[in-house]
C-alpha cells in the first residue's frame, strides 16, 4: 500500500464498515458445495466479484497434461473440466515489488451431514459463529481477499506493486491448482497463503 497512514486508515475504516458485506459473501460462498471436482460453481461467483473489483481476471481450467510434466505434481488421472482457476491482478505503479494472496475454494465432503448440529452447508450464524463446510478452510481466505480489493477500490488506494488475487482448485487433493497457476506465470515477488493455521503466521514452509 502506498506509504500513509492516510491510506491505510481510509482501507480499514472501510473495511470495518462493511464487514456485513464480507459476511454475506462468506455465507454465498459455503452455501455452494464446492467439494474436491465440484469447483466450477463456487468459482464462477468468485469470477463475478473479482472482475467487479480487479483490473482483469483470468479464469481457465488447468491442463492435465501440462501439469504432468512438473516433477512435483503427482495427482495424476484427474480431470479439470468445470474446475477453473481464478486469477484476479490489481495493477499497481510499478514502483514496487508485486504480492499474491492466494486461498482454495475446494472442501472435503461433510458426511455425515446428519451430525452436523448447523447444517453442513446452511452458513448459519448462531452465537457469533458462521458455521458450515469450508467457512474457514478455506472459503474465508477468498471473502477476505475479495474485501480488501475492494476496498482498495472504493478507498481511491493503488498499491506500489502489481496484487494478484489466487483463488485455487484442488488444494485438498494434491495442490495441482497451485501449480497450474505457478505454470501459468501468476507468480511475484512475494505471497501470502490464507490457510487457516491457528492464531500464528508461518514465514516458511515445506510446500506440497
Amino acid at each position: 500500500m502506498a506509504r500513509s497512514s492516510g491510506s491505510e486508515k481510509r482501507v480499514l475504516d472501510w473495511i470495518d464498515a462493511h464487514q456485513n458485506w464480507l459476511v454475506e459473501f462468506l455465507q454465498s460462498l459455503v452455501r455452494i458445495r464446492s467439494i474436491n471436482g465440484q469447483e466450477g460453481d463456487a468459482q464462477r461467483l468468485v469470477a463475478e466479484r473479482m472482475e467487479a473489483v480487479c483490473d482483469s481476471v483470468d479464469a481457465w481450467e488447468p491442463d492435465a497434461a501440462l501439469l504432468e510434466t512438473h516433477p512435483s505434481f503427482f495427482a495424476t488421472g484427474q480431470s479439470f473440466a468445470g474446475r477453473p482457476n481464478v486469477v484476479g491482478i490489481l495493477a499497481g505503479s510499478g514502483s514496487g515489488p508485486s504480492l499474491l494472496l492466494n486461498a482454495h475454494i475446494d472442501v472435503v465432503p461433510a458426511q455425515p451431514e446428519n451430525e452436523w448440529a448447523h447444517g453442513a452447508w446452511s452458513a448459519e450464524i448462531a452465537d457469533g459463529c458462521l458455521y458450515g463446510r469450508g467457512s474457514l478452510d478455506d472459503k474465508s481466505g477468498i471473502a477476505m481477499m475479495i474485501t480488501v480489493a475492494m476496498a482498495f477500490r472504493e478507498c481511491g488506494v493503488r498499491l506500489a506493486g502489481q496484487l494478484q488475487l489466487h483463488s485455487v482448485i484442488d488444494e485438498e487433493w494434491g495442490g495441482s491448482g497451485t501449480l497450474a497457476v505457478v505454470q501459468r506465470g501468476h507468480t511475484a515477488d512475494a505471497g501470502i497463503i490464507l490457510e487457516p493455521v491457528g492464531p500464528d503466521i508461518f514465514p516458511a514452509s515445506r510446500g506440497g
